[in-house]
């Protein structure tokens, strides 16, 4: 039996994408929930909220200079091709 799902709000996907879904109980999925929440708290409790906070800072830094370094190679890329 094939079944069709309508998005309820866009999703990024190739047309005739294969997907899986699965459909849990609401107590499933929130005791799952809970559990990876659970892992996440114990492993980062090692860390000062100091440490995260710059961690945290560091990525930020890190994505926005590698965005511009990308929108510089774009530009670059824009002026070899118009020769300007």
């Amino acid at each position: 039996m094939k079944t069709v799902f309508l998005n309820l709000k866009k999703i990024r996907m190739k047309e005739h994408q294969k997907v899986r879904i699965q459909i849990l109980p609401d107590d499933d999925w929130k005791e799952r929930f809970d559990k990876a929440l659970k892992s996440i708290r114990s492993k980062a409790a090692q860390f000062t909220q100091e440490e995260i906070e710059r961690d945290i800072e560091e990525a930020i830094k890190e994505v926005k200079e590698s965005k511009q370094a990308k929108a510089e190679v774009k530009v670059q890329e824009a002026k070899n091709v118009t020769g300007y």
